[in-house]
């Protein structure tokens, strides 16, 4: 049951995240710098890194008990 809120909670913060696309950010805040851009990706790529990681944890703890 914890295991279930746990990736509940991950991946729906992971998931608001990623539904917001790049163009309507760019249409209310305004042209994105490059710098912003690397850090979306940087931003992207460490919660599919968070969330693979969470999910092997999950997985783990479920064959130990």
């Amino acid at each position: 049951m914890i295991h279930q809120k746990i990736e509940n909670s991950i991946g729906g913060i992971y998931c608001v995240n990623r539904s917001i696309p790049i163009p309507i950010l760019e249409e209310v805040f305004g042209s994105l710098t490059a710098k912003q851009s690397q850090f979306l990706n940087t931003i992207e790529q460490c919660g599919e890194h968070l969330m693979t990681l969470i999910n092997n944890i999950l997985d783990l703890s479920k064959i130990e008990s």
